[in-house]
């Protein structure tokens, strides 16, 4: 029973002071979508099989999933320039030059801007029709308060970014005023921008931003070191429900987004359990319309050490865990987001190459049955981020191959439907707009698949 009344009157309150910005149903605005990050879309427009409809070449990797609002695209590449593209032919509307790599998921509000992180230090707002600067403001950092030590549940791992074995960052040209990366996906709702921060070895920030002034409202350290990826890119990014933002950052906080205080009434929050003897990291979260979140987390902090890796439904009413179930593998993503889509979820098993583990999972969202999976027989590993629109469920593996899932009743395969070979890496995640599917990738192209008969 959903006890914690004072939290539920507060997020109601906020619900009417806050306007929720909601995608049409042609649009892709934001990370996975919407404020809640369901990675679902509405569009009725889009079916399978498509063929390549366009690219667009720029000068570097793209690694950040595309945002889409009315007929355009944007998105950012590492050749530090952020582009607006026609959705329908691919044409350059414009270009804006920065001062580091973009792998920032953009957001375009409903304000007529689209906003951005970059590797410069930066937050940027541009005009989204002319791509003229709004304004551009430098996150900041502030000394990391004091952790409780019931936070460390007997840790057996250092409190340190286990993050070096993925390879080293290339220093040269960013950050030289901020001394932070703006890599997570920025969520833009309420008359607000927020954005995750951080650099391997350094605590990792929240900030909120006026969007309309760029001043920067708050900054909110994280609750334990080391929120930062290297290679790939995300930083945990927060989500909005009813006027709240919930920010998983090894433990899912509860925050007013005006001041980027802890919501009164809401539970310390405690790394979760595993076991009885570990801690757990918290990655991208999904959310239901009912207020359930899903969260992937690590047993014992260290996702690279084998330990096993589990998925949580959280509810956001109380911060209680309805149930935990351990994933296939035991290494799921940091960037990786679940689809929640009518009490199911839907999610990538990073180890797909162990024989006994399938590569996609349904569960059921309210009992955590397993529900449905595909196995992988050649192992290969998909990226974090799926897509849902209707019946069909759209995914990429990390060397370039998108594949089509029908999503049938409960229980039994996840029927593979198409393929499409991309002949190159992909380290992104794609969106889906005006019926067509858009996805970055490492040749330095953004592709656009369309229906096989036409435009």
């Amino acid at each position: 029973m959903r006890q914690n009344k004072h939290l539920l009157a507060v997020l109601l309150v906020a619900a009417v002071l806050t306007a929720a910005t909601w995608a049409a149903a042609d649009d892709w605005p934001m990370f996975q979508h919407d404020e809640r990050h369901t990675g679902v879309s509405q569009d009725s427009k889009i079916s399978v099989p498509m063929r390549q409809a366009w690219t667009f070449a720029t000068n570097g990797p793209i690694r950040v999933q595309p945002v889409v609002k009315d007929g355009v695209v944007y998105f950012g590449s590492c050749d530090q320039k952020f582009y607006a593209v026609s959705a329908a032919t691919g044409e350059l509307r414009w270009r804006y030059f920065t001062d580091g790599e973009v792998m920032s998921t953009a957001a375009v509000g409903d304000d007529g801007a689209v906003y951005f992180g970059c590797d410069d230090g930066y937050v940027y707002a541009l005009d989204a029709k002319s791509g003229k600067l709004k304004w551009k403001s430098p996150v900041r950092r502030t000394p990391p308060p004091p952790v409780p030590t019931s936070r460390y549940i007997k840790s057996e791992q250092p409190l340190i970014p286990p993050w070096y074995a993925d390879g080293p960052m290339a220093i040269a040209g960013f950050a030289k005023l901020t001394h932070q990366v703006v890599r997570s996906p920025v969520l833009a709702a309420g008359g607000m921008v927020f954005v995750g921060t951080g650099l391997p070895g350094s605590w990792g920030y929240l900030h909120g931003f006026d969007a309309k002034t760029g001043r920067l409202g708050w900054t909110r350290p994280s609750s334990v070191q080391g929120t930062y990826r290297v290679f790939g890119g995300v930083q945990n990014g927060p989500v909005m429900y009813r006027g709240t933002l919930f920010w998983p950052e090894y433990l899912i906080e509860a925050l007013d987004p005006y001041s980027g205080r802890a919501v009164p009434g809401w539970p310390e929050p405690l790394l979760y359990r595993v076991g009885s003897a570990a801690f757990s990291f918290s990655s991208q979260i999904a959310v239901s319309p009912e207020g359930l979140a899903v969260a992937f987390v690590y047993a014992r902090h260290y996702p690279h050490s084998g330990h096993p890796a589990k998925w949580q439904v959280v509810d956001l009413f109380d911060n209680s865990i309805r149930f935990t179930e351990r994933m296939g593998g035991t290494r799921p993503q940091l960037e990786q987001s679940p689809i929640v889509n009518r009490s199911k979820i839907y999610f990538v098993l990073m180890e797909a190459k162990i024989k006994s583990h399938p590569a996609l999972a349904c569960y059921d969202l309210l009992t955590g049955k397993w529900l449905a999976g595909f196995d992988q027989p050649d192992g290969r590993p998909f990226n974090g981020c799926l897509a849902l629109v209707g019946e069909t469920l759209l995914g990429v593996t990390q060397d370039g191959i998108i594949y089509a899932f029908k999503v049938g009743p409960a229980g039994g395969q996840l029927e593979k439907i198409w393929t499409h070979d991309l002949k190159t890496k992909v380290f992104a995640s794609a969106a889906i707009a005006d019926g067509m599917y858009f996805i970055g990738a490492e040749d330095g192209k953004l592709h656009a698949l369309g229906k096989e008969s036409g435009k």
